[in-house]
C-alpha cells in the first residue's frame, strides 16, 4: 500500500533524496524505507545506543549509522522554518494592507 505524504513531507523527501544521492549514494537503496519509518506516526525511529530489532527485520540488530535520517531531519526543519516565516510574513503584510485602507 503506497504511503501518503503531506506537501511538506513530499518536499522534504524530494530534497533529501537528492542530498543523499550526492553525499551518500550507497544509502539510496534504503532511502524509501528509511523515509517511511521517519515520517511514520506509529513507529519510533531507532536511536544510537538503544537495543532494538533490526530495521529490516533480519540480520544483525546492530545499528548502522546512516546519513539519511539526519538529512531528513535537517531538511524537514528548514522547510518547516521557511513555511513558518512565509506565513508570518503574509500575516504581517495583510495587517499592513488592512491598516492602510
Amino acid at each position: 500500500m503506497p504511503t501518503t505524504y503531506s506537501a511538506t513531507e513530499s518536499l522534504t523527501i524530494d530534497i533529501s533524496k537528492e542530498l543523499v544521492l550526492l553525499l551518500s549514494p550507497e544509502e539510496i537503496d534504503l532511502f524509501d524505507e528509511i523515509s517511511v519509518a521517519y515520517f511514520s506516526k506509529s513507529s519510533k525511529f531507532p536511536v544510537a545506543g538503544e537495543k532494538h530489532d533490526s530495521l529490516l527485520g533480519f540480520g544483525s540488530s546492530e545499528i548502522i549509522i546512516a546519513i539519511t535520517p539526519a538529512i531528513l531531519a535537517a531538511v524537514n526543519t528548514v522547510i518547516n522554518h521557511i513555511g513558518y516565516d512565509l506565513l508570518k510574513l503574509g500575516k504581517d503584510e495583510t495587517i499592513e494592507v488592512l491598516e492602510a485602507s
